[in-house]
């Protein structure tokens, strides 16, 4: 589950639930764009998004498999 953790002057912090399988990876997406991937956290801070509404989700990869898309959460 993906979750907006701070939202200051067009940068959003994201925080989720790690995925439980081992060496797993996050890729994060905004308005369907990959912004982020191969990340070893739990969290993101996504500094480059405008003003407005936007949508997030995250996919996993692990062993080559790449998981369907998280929830997507909006956020203003």
């Amino acid at each position: 589950m993906i979750r907006a953790l701070a939202i200051l002057a067009q940068a959003v912090a994201l925080t989720w639930v790690p995925s439980p399988t081992p060496n797993a990876t996050t890729t994060v997406y905004r308005d369907g764009s990959q912004i982020a991937s191969a990340l070893t956290t739990a969290s993101y801070t996504d500094s480059s998004a405008s003003a407005g509404i936007h949508s997030y989700y995250l996919t996993a990869t692990a062993g080559g498999a790449i998981s369907g898309p998280s929830n997507t959460i909006q956020v203003t």
